[in-house]
């Protein structure tokens, strides 16, 4: 029966995607506009409400240079504090085919201009080709599922990632206002400001405060520092906004 089935897209979205639902290796769910009057247009403009409902469907993420494979979507939902993203779940884990999704390959770095995401219904069709030929369809019974389908079972299992948290090296002296003020704040590809790192940095705090260094990685052992802390730091008004999560 699978010879006869055919791929039929149902169109292509323009996005950038969002935090929390950007496609990169190892998660498995995207998150799109659920609607936009304007440009580029939301899910609903491109796809209608009813393919929300739909089952059967497959997704990939098409760039000008690259497509990802074909992923099955298990369902549909409404994400965002005001459900202003529509939720799309792959059935599987997305692959190393979504590397070109990000600037740097581990989903770190920020997400790359023009990706779309395309969503396609399989439609079995009675070809030419297929014409006088006949296909066995074999009764699913416990020994098909004990000696065939159940064969790879463990060896096949695979982990969805439902945290991420981007490690970095970071060495150098920063001492400028500027740097913690914006680029120590900066969002990564998954939406986080809060980030792990090896630190071989020097820092100076000022009003007489001693400086820090970090050693990196020395003599067998390395310095880990956290990017997050207990707050955000403003030059007006000291540390500001509770503590983040870690991931």
């Amino acid at each position: 029966m699978f010879l006869k089935e055919t791929k039929l897209s149902k169109g292509t979205m323009a996005t950038s995607f969002f935090p929390g639902g950007v496609p990169i290796e190892g998660t498995n769910e995207v998150w799109v506009t659920k609607t936009n009057a304007g440009s580029p247009p939301g899910f609903y403009e491109i796809f209608g409400e009813q393919t929300a409902t739909e089952s059967g469907l497959l997704l990939r993420i098409v760039s000008p240079l690259n497509k990802s494979n074909y992923y099955k979507i298990s369902s549909f939902g409404l994400a965002g504090a005001s459900s202003e993203y529509i939720r799309i779940n792959s059935a599987e884990q997305f692959g190393e085919d979504m590397f070109f999704t990000t600037t740097n390959p581990d989903g770190s770095g920020t997400v790359v201009t023009g990706l779309s995401i395309e969503i396609l219904e399989v439609k079995s069709i009675n070809k030419p080709e297929f014409t006088g030929r006949f296909f066995v369809k074999v009764n699913e019974d416990a020994s098909l599922r004990a000696r065939i389908l159940a064969a790879g079972a463990v060896a096949n299992t695979k982990y969805v990632r439902k945290a991420y948290e981007p490690a970095y090296y970071l060495e150098g002296s920063y001492v400028n206002t500027s740097f913690w003020r914006d680029v120590w704040i900066d969002r990564d590809a998954i939406g986080g400001r809060s980030r792990l790192f090896i630190d071989e940095m020097q820092t100076d705090c000022g009003r007489g405060l001693n400086q820090r260094y970090g050693t990196g990685l020395s003599g067998g052992s390395m310095t880990i520092s956290y990017a997050g802390g207990y707050g955000r730091g403003a030059t007006d008004k000291g540390i500001s906004i509770s503590r983040p999560a870690l991931v």
